[in-house]
């Protein structure tokens, strides 16, 4: 099953959704055949758990509707 379209637009969610955050950026976006979306975030300096933790909560809610 081709993925792209929505890979494509969860992309642009978290895209949208880390842009303040100038040393953040999105490492890739895979989608399995179960529909389970991995998201990998990294950071210049790293990132913490509690806002990986905010980012996930974000996009559940945006990603479920």
């Amino acid at each position: 099953m081709d993925y792209s379209s929505q890979i494509q637009a969860i992309t642009r969610k978290v895209e949208d959704l880390i842009a303040g955050e100038t040393d953040l950026f999105l490492v890739a976006v895979k989608i399995k055949p179960t529909n389970n979306v991995k998201i990998f975030i990294d950071g210049d300096e790293g990132i913490t758990i509690e806002r990986l933790i905010q980012y996930n909560r974000s996009l559940y809610k945006d990603l479920e509707e």
